[in-house]
């Protein structure tokens, strides 16, 4: 069984290493949260990892409404600024 820290490392280098799918990072990440609920360190990369999944879910969803409606400059803008309120 890994400690706290171990699993801290694990996580951190987990989504270092493939940050477009944080969620196997994330399962690590708040395994090692449990452990110590407190800690200043952990909740930081946990919560940084979480942003990092929003991120990139905000990010899929944006590029799939937005190649279907690309055809003139207008609307490149208008996707650029619907892209921009997930952000």
């Amino acid at each position: 069984m890994l400690s706290g820290d171990e699993l801290l490392c694990l996580g951190y280098l987990n989504i270092m290493d493939d940050y477009f799918h944080p969620l196997d990072a994330i399962d690590i990440l708040e395994r090692a949260k449990r452990r110590s609920p407190d800690s200043y360190t952990y909740n930081i990369i946990w919560g940084l990892a979480e942003a990092q999944r929003a991120m990139t879910m905000a990010s899929a969803k944006c590029g799939r409404s937005c190649t279907t409606s690309i055809q003139t400059i207008n609307s490149i803008t208008t996707c650029a600024m619907q892209c921009a309120d997930y952000f």
